[in-house]
């Protein structure tokens, strides 16, 4: 994934890397988050790794991969309204509610 991956719809990561990240973020002060994400795992030699069955689903009007929006659009849209998870759509609500309710419970335990 780190050579060869392209385009994530989002991205997951454990809690406890959310203050490095956002400190990171802070640091650099601009860039899309997708991008600075990826120089920051380069730079720690951080793994990463594509989810499957895929848990997010595109829903933002920007992309860090471009805008080609205007007249000659295709449907008049930007890029990242064009983006739609196909495989995001075969999840089934109440089965991950189950899981999610499962997980929580096995955390709460420990």
């Amino acid at each position: 994934m780190s050579k060869y991956g392209c385009c994530s719809q989002g991205f997951v990561f454990p809690r406890e890397k959310a203050r490095t990240l956002s400190e990171f973020f802070e640091q650099k002060k601009i860039g899309f988050v997708d991008m600075l994400t990826e120089e920051y795992a380069d730079q720690h030699k951080e793994l990463r790794w594509a989810l499957t069955p895929s848990i997010i689903q595109h829903v933002g009007r920007k992309s860090s991969k471009g805008d080609d929006f205007g007249a000659a659009a295709k449907y008049q849209m930007t890029v990242a309204e064009k983006l739609w998870n196909f495989a995001f759509e075969r999840n089934n609500a109440v089965d991950l509610r189950s899981e999610h309710l499962a997980a929580i419970e096995v955390r709460r335990r420990s």
